[in-house]
């Protein structure tokens, strides 16, 4: 048994980079699960979006690949919202959005995705988030609310 130890790997099988839609318009470079693999690495380690690049891309070298990681600006323009349950660091739900739909707005669609008969204990979020709805889709769930209040906000 290796306590403490942690194994990363990536599947060579793995489409890294997005297919041409054949379509005009600039293709994405990298497909979403490139992104996904981004962003759990961000939320399992705490890390900020420009240290995942590095860290991402010390890993594929690592693992002998020739991909290269999505830079910081690739992920915070693609960013899905994600729900991770605190204790097991499970992915509960994920909302795919366009940039017109601000994080607010969805929140009470990841909620959604955990069914009902769960009980939420707290929902942590940033200061987007910071708005009457945003407090109520959670009181609904019988949940806390940690949302640090909005620069601009009034009491």
């Amino acid at each position: 048994m290796s306590r403490g130890n942690i194994a990363i790997w990536f599947d060579p099988a793995t489409q890294w980079y997005a297919p041409s839609k054949g379509k005009q318009g600039r293709n994405q470079t990298y497909s979403d699960a490139a992104i996904q693999c981004c962003l759990m690495i961000k939320s399992l380690f705490r890390l900020s979006l420009r240290m995942v690049t590095g860290f991402v891309q010390s890993l594929i070298k690592l693992c002998g690949l020739n991909w290269i990681a999505p830079d910081y600006t690739t992920l915070c323009r693609r960013q899905k919202h994600i729900g991770i349950d605190a204790k097991t660091l499970q992915i509960r739900a994920v909302q795919l959005t366009t940039n017109n739909v601000s994080d607010s707005q969805v929140l009470g669609d990841l909620l959604n995705q955990i069914p009902q008969n769960e009980r939420i204990d707290s929902v942590y979020t940033d200061e987007a988030y910071d708005t009457k709805q945003c407090r109520q889709v959670i009181a609904d769930r019988q949940g806390h609310a940690v949302i640090p209040p909005r620069k601009n906000a009034k009491p």
